[in-house]
């Protein structure tokens, strides 16, 4: 009924005046000759009820017509009304579609990274002069203790092929414990890559704090080498994995093996350039 009174807002009477107006301009007519007519000639005149009804028919059409237009109006009025409401639940099925597949790239992620967590508290080094077992994060301190020695040992023209060098022969040892590690850790990142959220930073962001700096160390000498150079290296550079790595263990050689932006987790300004000793990635290459 509201739909009704929205498209139509005629009032009822108004249906009436056109078979009024017919009716009364016949009885002016009729009024008019009344008095120059006899019986016959009166008789006559009843045969223009012919022209009555058919000014009926005429007001008819017109009713009709108005009829139509209203109801017109009316299923005009129903369609942008539907038309409305299915807008608005595609917006409302495209944000619970949004909000779902947010929940579930989430529970992912928050999987993966706990896996991480479990694979690094796995590890554990046993010293077979003393027995001691290092476990968890204390293990990746060795493994870096360790690297360092092995990179010094090391030859090469240049301070990244001994870097290089001393890397593989370092993670030829310790392969079984490390190469599953960063394996799963290119996965959570490659993972927030390759999704459709917006803020991937954000989650990125979750991963680099859980690196200890050792770890974040390590990973630095696993993207130098041919184990992370061509996929885990553009990811560290696009997501500044790098940021919290101790500024005293590296030479600027080496550091600037990686783009400014594998230290800074946003887009760099000035103040950030100046802190890393780079004023632009060109600048940053030729340090």
């Amino acid at each position: 009924m509201a739909s009704e009174s929205r498209g139509n807002s005629t009032p009822q009477w108004w249906y009436a005046m056109p078979f009024v107006a017919v009716l009364v301009a016949w009885c002016l007519c009729w009024w008019a000759l009344r008095g120059d007519t006899d019986r016959g000639t009166f008789g006559d005149m009843f045969g223009s009820i012919n022209a009555l009804f058919s000014g009926f028919a005429f007001a008819g059409l017109i009713v009709a017509i108005r009829l139509q237009s209203a109801e017109l109006a009316l299923q005009r009025q129903e369609l942008a009304d539907t038309r409305t409401v299915l807008q608005d639940q595609k917006s409302q099925m495209k944000a619970q579609a949004d909000t779902l597949d947010l929940q579930q790239f989430e529970a992912t992620f928050f999987q993966l990274l706990r896996a991480l967590g479990d694979i690094v508290n796995a590890i554990d080094i046993v010293n077979m002069k003393t027995l001691h077992v290092t476990r968890g994060r204390d293990c990746i301190k060795t493994f870096y203790e360790r690297l360092e020695v092995v990179i010094g040992n090391s030859y090469g023209d240049t301070a990244l092929v001994q870097a290089q060098n001393g890397y593989n022969t370092f993670y030829r040892e310790y392969e079984h414990e490390l190469g599953h590690y960063f394996r799963h850790l290119y996965h959570v990142i490659k993972f927030v890559d390759s999704s459709k959220v917006s803020d991937k930073r954000r989650y990125t962001s979750f991963v680099r704090a859980q690196l200890s700096s050792y770890e974040s160390l390590v990973l630095f000498y696993n993207c130098l080498s041919e184990h992370g150079s061509a996929n885990f290296k553009p990811l560290v550079e696009t997501y500044g994995l790098l940021k919290h790595l101790p500024q005293g263990k590296l030479s600027f050689e080496l550091r600037r093996t990686f783009k400014p932006s594998a230290y800074l987790p946003h887009r760099p300004d000035p103040a950030d350039l100046i802190a890393i000793k780079a004023m632009s990635v060109e600048s940053w290459g030729a340090l």
